[in-house]
């Protein structure tokens, strides 16, 4: 998605050896895996609050001192190396 001009595409395409996934990131949209063989979708409802499972975890962090939450720097990294690889940047 581009947010600096005014056409918006909002889609994800992931390939691999078998076939690939794609999936919407903002909207309410089916999930697609397609294979050589098989096509499927699947629709995953977002939650009405999209946020509140992020900020129950936060609060769980804050007043016990022995859990983790699970979005910590960790999974950050994680998260941007894989959107680098998407990208293409090294």
């Amino acid at each position: 998605m581009d947010f600096g001009c005014n056409y918006k595409e909002d889609g994800v395409e992931i390939y691999g050896s078998k076939g690939k996934i794609e999936f919407s990131i903002f909207k309410e949209a089916e999930l697609i895996l397609k294979t050589n063989n098989n096509k499927e979708k699947l629709f995953v409802e977002n939650p009405k609050n999209v946020q509140l499972f992020y900020v129950e975890n936060m609060k769980k962090q804050l007043f016990n001192k022995n859990y983790e939450h699970p979005s910590n720097r960790k999974s950050a990294t994680h998260v941007s190396w894989v959107m680098d690889k998407i990208l293409g940047k090294k």
